[in-house]
């Protein structure tokens, strides 16, 4: 058995574990309903390699 990293950010689990982990970063997480949709969309910095460009990008998972 793996030992256990105690030096790991501790968060809950689900939405409010995964909105907590994004405040930490600067990002953030909203949610609502739309008819029978759950709808979840999240904002987090990245951080850009070198040589790359920086330009917005929009992931959606339709």
């Amino acid at each position: 058995m793996a030992p256990r990293l105690t030096s790991a950010p501790r968060g809950g689990a689900g939405l409010e574990g995964m909105r907590e982990r994004l405040a930490q970063i600067g990002g953030q997480l909203e949610t609502r309903r739309e008819g029978a949709l759950f709808l979840t969309h999240l904002t987090a910095a990245c951080t850009l390699g070198e040589g790359e460009q920086d330009q917005d990008q929009d992931v959606t998972d339709a």
